[in-house]
């Protein structure tokens, strides 16, 4: 009885359980009554308009109807959709925006940590994996993430990385084509979840395969991780072309300059916490820690290194502890003039997100470190006993940061009536909503020609510029297909009152019209004498087609490939 009890506790499946339970203490209180209001509070919105979208019909969805005072905007053709995906998801099945945003963190935490835990499993033992994933949980810039600022995106992305490393690493050992579907699949949504985030998480992660590849003279493994990157790059190729195509067209800019956003190095040492903002200098009103516990192991690792002549890990130390070191020098001021090397270096903003990285290396570091301790010294108590250490303090020290500033008890229109200007969940509201006045839509890049969102809600979706026209009724098929009947008089313009962009067709009496953009960004467009029907939608644009069918393609290409390949099995 004692073994079936002793047995049990080392199974996989209860382990995962175990952490299941530690990291639900991470994020318990987004599952409390009441909603907390984290800096990208605006995240709300997107995943009410990813779900307008998606209810809409769009495949894949672009437009948000509601943004601009109702005008719409293309904002999951630019900005990544995959936490929002997600929280759509959630809604959907919750009817409850304020839940389907918290559980989107809900996941990505779980998501995290078993991911981590299972790619460390490869390497090392269960008490040294199970450790390093608590850590990972309970590092302090987690907290930032989800109760400071919301940061749904990079959250997630990051939360993906470690199940990539594994299942990656899988179909190197084992050459099951179950492991290259996995694979592609979740570097495919790594890619949908942050705009930039794909490019470090594949960056550092195509390091490791390199090494990798060298260490073991074996260019297979870096050869398969590329060739799973690029079958990704095909999948989401309907999201990142257009984006990277059509950025172009609008304002590109930022109201957070790199330059006034490196920490200090003291803000990096010395624990602190609030939820205020970056600012210049070191008054920031954020932590940036890398964490007490974190850093430690860091430090020790490196020691042990040294100290103890042993080769099973070097590959991973060498990885981890040079990634440590990297996104420390990038974080420092004196790193800014090779930043400047880098195209839209702008647009990163933040040096400090590189925390994010330093939290899941010096992770893999604990790992390192404890099963160095138990294997190369003479008592092998040290590795179990750093290994408890570890746990004990990452939760002890950080879990006071894992809580909102405070609580609030709104509901989902308080938000929608701050956010949009006509929307509630039951439909249009009659009166333009005083609240969005003092809404900032600012993370909206406006086309150019286009100097300010329009400052008032149109009274209808069609109105005539002269006297010649009238609009006798108005139809929504959609929130992206309208439908007006007219009578014209004599020949003039007609405004259509969404936001003039690619992919809006209008047609007249079946002939398409011609469009242009009026004072405030809205579609206008000619209507000739005996005009007596409008038809107008939303659309796939040429480029956009090609771009969807490149998707197309890698998915078909994805799913015969366990049946057809032209990549041999691993052995």
């Amino acid at each position: 009885m004692k073994k079936k009890t002793k047995d049990l506790f080392k199974s996989k499946f209860v382990i995962i359980v175990l952490l299941v339970i530690i990291t639900l203490g991470s994020v318990f209180r987004l599952l409390l009554p009441g909603f907390y209001e984290p800096q990208d509070l605006h995240h709300i919105a997107d995943i009410y308009q990813m779900y307008r979208a998606i209810m809409s019909g769009q495949i894949p969805p672009r437009w948000g109807p509601d943004f601009l005072n109702s005008y719409g905007y293309p904002l999951f053709n630019f900005y990544y959709p995959g936490p929002f995906y997600l929280g759509a998801f959630f809604y959907f099945v919750s009817g409850n925006l304020r839940t389907s945003y918290e559980l989107v963190f809900v996941t990505g935490v779980l998501v995290g940590t078993i991911g981590l835990y299972l790619f460390l499993r490869n390497h090392f033992s269960k008490i040294a994996s199970t450790a390093a994933a608590v850590l990972f949980t309970y590092t302090p810039y987690k907290a930032v993430q989800i109760y400071v600022r919301g940061a749904m995106g990079e959250f997630l992305s990051l939360s993906l990385m470690p199940f990539f490393l594994y299942v990656s690493e899988k179909y190197n050992v084992e050459g099951k084509r179950k492991w290259f579907f996995l694979s592609v699949i979740i570097s495919s949504l790594v890619i949908l979840s942050h705009n930039y985030f794909w490019l470090l998480i594949f960056g550092f992660s195509g390091i490791y395969f390199a090494i990798g590849s060298f260490l073991n003279k074996n260019a297979r493994l870096l050869r398969n991780f590329l060739f799973e990157v690029l079958m990704s790059f095909g999948i989401t190729a309907y999201w990142w072309l257009p984006a990277f195509l059509e950025q172009r067209l609008l304002y590109v800019q930022t109201p957070f300059p790199l330059i006034d956003h490196f920490p200090f190095i003291k803000q990096l040492i010395i624990p602190s916490w609030g939820y205020g903002a970056s600012l210049w200098g070191p008054m920031d009103g954020m932590s940036f820690q890398l964490g007490i516990v974190n850093i430690l192991v860091i430090i020790s690792a490196f020691i042990v290194f040294i100290a103890v002549k042993q080769k099973k890990h070097n590959s991973l130390f060498i990885w981890s502890g040079g990634a440590i070191i990297l996104c420390l020098f990038f974080m420092n001021i004196r790193s800014y003039s090779i930043w400047k090397m880098v195209p839209f270096y702008n647009l990163f903003q933040f040096p400090w997100r590189l925390l994010a990285f330093t939290g899941i290396f010096s992770s893999i570091l604990a790992a390192f470190l404890i099963d160095t301790l138990g294997t190369r010294t003479k008592k092998a108590v040290f590795g179990k006993l750093a290994a408890l250490i570890i746990i004990a303090a990452s939760i002890s020290m950080t879990v006071g940061y894992f809580k909102p500033s405070r609580i609030f008890y709104k509901n989902d229109n308080d938000y929608l009536n701050r956010m949009f200007a006509n929307r509630t969940t039951k439909g249009y509201k009659s009166e333009a909503s005083k609240e969005y006045l003092n809404w900032s839509e600012d993370y909206l890049l406006l086309p150019y020609g286009m100097e300010k969102k329009p400052d008032r809600l149109p009274t209808a979706k069609f109105a005539s510029v002269g006297d010649g026209i009238t609009v006798k009724s108005i139809r929504e098929i959609s929130p992206v297909s309208w439908e007006a009947d007219i009578d014209v008089e004599d020949s003039g313009k007609l405004n259509f009152y969404v936001l003039n962009f690619p992919g809006w067709v209008v047609y007249v009496n079946r002939i398409r019209a011609d469009l242009s953009s009026g004072e405030s960004g809205q579609v206008v467009f000619n209507v000739h004498e005996g005009a007596t029907e409008i038809k107008a939608y939303w659309t796939e644009t040429g480029s956009r087609k090609v771009a969807d069918a490149i998707s197309l393609f890698s998915i078909i290409l994805l799913i015969i490939f366990p049946i057809k390949s032209a990549l041999p099995e691993n052995k």
